[in-house]
C-alpha cells in the first residue's frame, strides 16, 4: 500500500507549472483534513502558563509517509480555550501553509 506522501509526490512530478502544483496541494490538504481520526487527530496538553493549552497534531507516519507525517506532527498552536475540542479542521491554515511549502519545494527541486 502506498502512503499519501508517495501518491501526491507522484502527482506533483506530473505538474507542468505552479498552478497545477497548487491544485495538487489543495487536494492533499483536503485529503489530510478528511482523514480518519485513527490516523490524524489533535492532542491537547497543558502548556506553561495559566490556562494555556498546546494543541498539536498526531499524524500516523505509516499512513501519511515519513516526511509528510513529520511535517504534520510538527504543527501546533497555543490557546486559552480549554472547552473546545480541536480537530484538524481548526488547524487547516497551518496544515495548508506547511504542506504547500513542502510540495512547492519538491516541485521546484525535481
Amino acid at each position: 500500500m502506498k502512503t499519501i506522501e508517495e501518491i501526491f509526490l507522484a502527482q506533483v512530478k506530473k505538474c507542468e507549472n505552479k498552478t497545477q502544483m497548487y491544485a495538487v496541494s489543495d487536494l492533499l490538504v483536503l485529503d489530510i483534513i478528511n482523514s480518519d481520526p485513527r490516523v490524524l487527530s489533535c492532542d491537547r496538553r497543558h502548556a506553561n502558563g495559566y490556562c494555556t493549552w498546546r494543541i498539536s497534531i498526531f499524524a500516523n507516519e505509516y499512513h501519511f509517509g515519513k516526511e509528510l507525517g513529520a511535517i504534520l506532527n510538527s504543527i501546533n498552536i497555543t490557546t486559552h480555550d480549554e472547552d473546545k475540542d480541536f480537530t484538524p479542521e481548526d488547524l487547516r491554515e497551518d496544515i495548508d501553509e506547511k504542506v504547500t511549502e513542502w510540495l512547492a519545494d519538491k516541485w521546484e527541486n525535481q
